[in-house]
């Protein structure tokens, strides 16, 4: 029997400095059915002299640049739209695939063709890809639960079967984070999920990530957007357990909770205040009562603060 085409996608902006390994690490896969669809959302760096190097070089390379930055969301609907592949899956132009990494989901993929999605671990790095930790929350989502109620399971390298994919409505190009997490709660929804125990995917930190450090704030707006998405559909099915309002409500004390942080933290005392207020009527004592100390608190200005006069001392 023949082996299914696998279509590794990757959108880009401004990853010059990084694209090179991640197109390596995608060129060098043991599966050797595959193509790698690039789209380059409007990139001001060397990035597509780069990617044009590597096209030039190997004809499973397609790649399409846009004159114009339209976001994370529209850049990732259209790999998808151009994606030839039964399955594909997606990969961070900053990220690096393990070299089996294909090999292994679409092994999972055969074994299982009830499930919509197939992901696997991966190893969180540092800029220069020191491994860090394995995946946190990485594993098996448990019966009777689902992805947007366990909140947690689903992690890099995640794979998507393509019939299953054109029974949602797809990435949705208004998204500017949390793209992703949007997408694998309508996959659930469709679909069956199944777990690769072994780290497939090396996911570097880097300051400029759209959904890591200094962005924390706009990642989990757009993760409260896909909830909140994911809780109104279900609500019309039955196919898939639902989040509770209660802790819907309590996800968006935590978004409020960042804004005001970021607000104090930007000397806007009235912003600040109105974001915590928004974030006290949302929901106080709830599950996420710790991290909304901490995202108040250690990210404050007022902590850095203490911490400067400490280290003068």
């Amino acid at each position: 029997m023949k082996s299914p085409l696998f279509s590794v996608l990757m959108a880009n902006y401004n990853r010059g400095q990084f694209i090179a390994e991640a197109i390596e690490s995608v060129l060098a896969q043991s599966y050797a059915n595959l193509e790698l669809i690039i789209v380059d959302d409007g990139s001001t760096d060397t990035s597509i002299s780069i990617i044009k190097s590597y096209a030039e070089k190997d004809s499973r390379i397609h790649y399409v640049a846009s004159p114009i930055n339209k976001g994370c969301g529209a850049t990732m609907k259209h790999c998808a739209d151009i994606a030839r592949g039964e399955f594909f899956g997606y990969i961070g132009s900053d990220d690096v695939l393990l070299s089996n990494a294909v090999e292994e989901i679409v092994k999972a993929h055969r074994q299982s063709p009830e499930c919509s999605l197939v992901y696997s671990s991966h190893f969180v790095c540092d800029e220069k890809l020191n491994r860090i930790q394995s995946a946190y929350g990485a594993g098996h989502v448990p019966s009777g639960e689902s992805y947007l109620t366990y909140g947690k399971g689903v992690t890099s390298f995640a794979s998507i079967t393509k019939k299953y994919y054109d029974l949602t409505s797809g990435v949705d190009p208004s998204f500017k984070r949390a793209v992703d997490q949007d997408l694998y709660y309508k996959l659930e929804e469709v679909g069956s999920l199944r777990f690769v125990p072994d780290e497939l995917y090396l996911y570097r930190v880097n300051s400029s990530g759209i959904s890591t450090t200094k962005n924390i704030s706009k990642a989990r707006y757009w993760f409260g957007l896909a909830k909140e998405n994911a809780y109104h559909r279900r609500l019309k099915s039955n196919t898939v357990k639902n989040i509770r309002k209660k802790d819907l409500r309590a996800w968006w004390s935590v978004v409020f909770v960042s804004k005001a942080s970021d607000a104090f933290n930007g000397f806007r005392i009235c912003g600040g205040f109105y974001w915590l207020g928004r974030s006290l009527t949302a929901s106080l004592f709830d599950q996420y009562f710790i991290l909304k100390v901490k995202s108040l608190f250690l990210n404050s200005y007022i902590h850095q603060l203490i911490l400067s006069k400490r280290n003068k001392k």
